[in-house]
């Protein structure tokens, strides 16, 4: 487990990250990205998803970047961050990718809360290839959806309470759109069948 920074935007920007016991240069492994929800820190989420031995286990690199403010600038329709976190990330992979030698086809993004709305964000507008995203408890803003145009096409996990008090299932003028709006945008987007396999 290691704490590092890079100066992107002239922000140092703090991220943790893992690597498994058996790891050297010569490999070329995944990297998953976890994004915080907003008010956590990249440890702070670190130290509740279990994903270090999750990397230990099935030989991966996990990072846990933290967002200024503890937030992320997702374009939501009510933001607290004004940060570039989109070209963050971006640099964030590519470092690695240089300094560590991951696999830039197998990059993953998850993310909870503000952090599952900046996955869908990067997933939507980066010119980097993301091979998946899993997104908890947030969605796309009204700005993401209307601009969402992908240059790969990631696979989606989304999960969701209809019950959410905080981020609507439905959607809200505070929220964005409705979850059911933006699975049918990723099923148009990669083509998925229209009668799901339960």
């Amino acid at each position: 487990q290691t704490n590092s920074s890079i100066n992107h935007d002239g922000i140092d920007r703090d991220f943790v990250y893992y690597t498994p016991s058996t790891w050297n240069i010569s490999q070329e492994l995944p990297l998953l990205i976890v994004l915080h929800g907003l008010t956590q820190t990249g440890s702070g989420v670190m130290g509740i998803t279990n994903f270090n031995d999750i990397a230990e286990a099935n030989n991966f690199i996990v990072c846990y970047p933290d967002g200024i403010n503890n937030s992320w600038n997702a374009n939501m329709n009510i933001s607290v961050s004004s940060a570039d976190d989109l070209g963050f990330i971006e640099e964030l992979s590519t470092y690695f990718q240089n300094t560590l030698n991951t696999n830039p086809l197998k990059q993953y993004l998850c993310g909870f809360s503000s952090g599952s709305f900046m996955c869908h964000k990067i997933v939507c507008e980066s010119s980097q290839c993301f091979a998946a995203i899993a997104a908890v408890s947030g969605n796309m803003s009204d700005t993401v959806d209307m601009n969402c145009s992908p240059n790969f096409t990631p696979s989606v996990l989304h999960i969701h309470g209809t019950a959410d008090p905080v981020v609507n299932y439905f959607g809200s003028p505070t929220t964005g759109v409705a979850v059911d709006t933006t699975i049918e945008k990723w099923r148009m987007f990669l083509a998925c069948d229209l009668t799901p396999v339960t």
